[in-house]
């Protein structure tokens, strides 16, 4: 079977600002499933892409968001836990990639 190519774009490594979303466990296996017809994407980056692809192509939201005299407000970026020492208290946990 030969896969075409994703609507999806290849996964670049900017930083991100995180929020926390959740999933139906269908839309959650299908994140996985698209992943892997990506050509191994993360989930975290076709979450993403899908986000960026559905919000450009909204025309009455481009234009909403180029007349709007707000400013948007996110959280905070939320810096990565450094590993720490052997000895020298809890060690950090990896954040790993969940979906569910």
């Amino acid at each position: 079977m030969t896969h075409n190519r994703p609507l999806i774009d290849i996964e670049d490594k900017a930083p991100d600002v995180r929020i926390p979303i959740n999933f139906r466990p269908e839309d959650a296996e299908d994140l996985k499933i698209y992943s892997e017809y990506a050509h191994g994407s993360s989930v975290h980056h076709i979450v993403k892409a899908c986000v960026r692809r559905t919000l450009q192509a909204d025309k009455g939201f481009q234009e909403f968001k180029a007349n709007r005299s707000g400013v948007a407000t996110l959280p905070a970026a939320e810096p990565k836990a450094k590993p720490r020492r052997k000895g020298a208290g809890t060690a950090a946990i990896p954040e790993q990639e969940q979906v569910a």
